[in-house]
């Protein structure tokens, strides 16, 4: 097999935060880090890296991140020939909510933050499937409406930073 490798060609650390994104899972980190990747190496850096966040699980994604400057590899595959191993370094920082509550409302309510992104499961949503209604009874909606200063949800957290901005 044939690898091409693809470093980045900006200064990481130059980078500021632009955008914030909640969900640091598997399809963020392959899919919009990487055209976030591709649009700075193309403009050599900006002020578009990617803050990523998790709200409620996989601590030690976050953590590992973090002990990696937040860069890692991702491999894409042209054909059962061909594939390129790309350097990833837009996301800039990377926070757990329930430890980073205060440094993930920050995030939000910069004036640096231009786009906040969103990717979670349908339960993340808590809307039923039927009526797409909030579901109110659910323990991480009630503990949000009962206590909007520590929150539990994405919808808490972008709620927070709206009434507070």
């Amino acid at each position: 097999m044939n690898i091409k490798t693809i470093n980045t060609l900006y200064a990481p650390e130059n980078i500021g935060i632009g955008i914030v994104h909640i969900g640091l899972g598997a399809f963020h980190r392959a899919h919009q880090a990487v055209y976030v990747e591709k649009n700075l190496n193309r403009n050599l850096g900006g002020d578009w890296g990617i803050c990523s966040v998790n709200i409620r699980s996989n601590r030690q994604l976050v953590d590992q991140l973090k002990t990696q400057n937040c860069r890692y590899h991702i491999a894409e595959y042209t054909d059962n020939q061909h594939a390129e191993l790309r350097e990833i370094n837009a996301i800039r920082d990377a926070l757990f909510a329930g430890e980073d509550k205060e440094a993930l409302f920050e995030k939000l309510l910069s004036p640096h933050t231009k786009i906040v992104t969103l990717t979670v499961t349908e339960k993340g949503y808590y809307v039923t499937p039927s009526d797409k209604k909030l579901r109110r009874d659910d323990p991480s909606i009630q503990h949000d409406m009962q206590s909007p200063t520590t929150p539990k949800t994405a919808l808490r957290y972008f709620g927070g930073s709206l009434i507070s901005s």
